[in-house]
């Protein structure tokens, strides 16, 4: 078997440490992984000592650098400082004290407390310090994930033109990490769900053995905009570790000049309420003009109240309308008009308890669910717009529902910026 330059000179620099250290091959008998603690042999100066021998830092360090990897985790180490016999209290208060100086070294070469244990295991037939490797540390972190597109994100796309998608995951962020699992691209433009972007990989089962391949993952897809896009195309990456960690990251791509969202919803004195986001996304001709497009979803909600137990969207309504304005550059001036409306209705559930205390369930019922479209509020604030220097647009209000027996009072909050052309 060959041995690498780097292999073989840690191996001969851990020998000539624990050479100087004074101790024996006895601490070198057994290694992670295997039953039964490990022999670290006496690490201090002198049987009442709490001073560490010269190079002794270094071999508890390593105890705990060279914990197991099973399936790229590491195993936690547990250190027990024995002593011989002797006085009891005297031993008990020594034995402490000596854990704590393991613990204190510990610490200052920037040990996690997650990988270890310094504990006083009682008397021995020697003075010794020992580690036993237990449970593996678990993997708490979510992997990191980093993405590029061609064109990038922000940028204007129309239909059938092509996205390719690099996703780059790394598991890296401490010792015990699992590998990267699998990567995916989701397109969540009209459903939050996601509708899988083929093709996803999936990299099998947790490895026996940690390796580099594991840590970094490199997938490409690319996909195409539909013939009939949404006013912004949104795709989500997922990277997924195999301890079910997952990062995400969400790129858009708007099909106008300008877009942006549209918040909106209701309130009023009941517990009732509607609420949905509308994109837009609309082209300027240079001459003044602008034309495009908004669509989005209405839900319906209510929280539990009295014998009512509440109301939930099953299906969001689909609301969508044509947008035309004006523009002027010299005057940093926009208005916009909501023409063409149309609304598919959604579907909602409600419950309220029976008469005999049991809760009786309504499903599938519908809702048009026509939020803002229609409504003097919306067209009072797109009538009169200001776009800031970096061709940003934020405007917002709270007008009377009409028709106004319901007392509601819709909330807008629009949002707009240029698109990375």
């Amino acid at each position: 078997m060959r041995l690498s330059l780097a292999c073989l000179t840690s191996a001969l620099a851990m020998a000539a440490l624990i050479g100087a250290a004074g101790f024996g091959s006895a601490a070198l008998a057994q290694s992670p992984g295997t039953a039964g603690p490990v022999s670290l042999g006496d690490l201090f100066k002198g049987p009442d000592s709490t001073d560490l021998k010269d190079g002794a830092d270094g071999v508890v360090n390593a105890a705990i650098v060279n914990a197991s990897m099973r399936q790229c985790r590491t195993q936690k180490a547990n250190i027990k400082v024995a002593l011989a016999k002797s006085d009891p209290l005297f031993q008990q208060a020594l034995g402490q004290t000596r854990s704590g100086v393991i613990d204190a070294v510990l610490k200052q070469r920037g040990v996690s407390a997650e990988r270890y244990a310094v504990t006083y295991g009682g008397i021995g037939a020697k003075d010794d310090v020992q580690v036993e490797y237990g449970d593996i540390i678990p993997d708490k972190d979510k992997p990191k994930l980093d993405t590029n597109s061609v064109p990038r994100k922000g940028a204007k796309v129309k239909a059938n033109d092509k996205i390719v998608v690099t996703m780059v995951a790394t598991d890296r962020a401490n010792e015990w990490q699992t590998g990267i699992k699998s990567i995916q691209l989701q397109d969540i433009s009209t459903n939050p769900n996601g509708v899988l972007v083929p093709s996803p990989v999936d990299y099998g089962r947790l490895p026996d053995a940690c390796n580099a391949a594991t840590m970094r993952r490199t997938h490409v897809v690319t996909y195409t905009v539909p013939s009939n896009p949404p006013p912004i195309v949104r795709l989500r990456a997922i990277a997924e570790d195999f301890a079910g960690n997952v990062d995400t990251d969400i790129a858009e791509f708007p099909t106008g000049d300008w877009y942006g969202q549209l918040d909106w919803r209701t309130s009023n004195p009941g517990p009732a309420r509607l609420w949905g986001r509308l994109d837009l996304a609309f082209d300027y001709d240079g001459r003044g003009n602008l034309k495009g497009r908004m669509a989005g979803d209405s839900h319906a909600e209510s929280p539990p109240r009295g014998e009512f137990c509440g109301m939930t969207t099953e299906t969001p309504a689909k609301l969508s309308t044509n947008l035309a304005g004006q523009y002027t550059p010299g005057r940093n001036a926009m208005s916009l008009r909501a023409a063409d409306r149309h609304a598919e209705p959604g579907k909602f559930s409600m419950c309220a308890i029976g008469p005999g205390g049991g809760p009786l369930f309504m499903s599938g019922q519908s809702f048009e669910g026509g939020g803002p479209l229609g409504q003097p509020g919306l067209d009072q604030l797109l009538n009169s717009l200001t776009v800031k220097a970096d061709g940003s647009v934020e405007a917002s209000g709270e007008w009377p529902v009409a028709p106004a027996e319901a007392q509601s009072t819709l909330h807008l909050k629009l949002t707009l910026r240029k698109a990375q052309n």
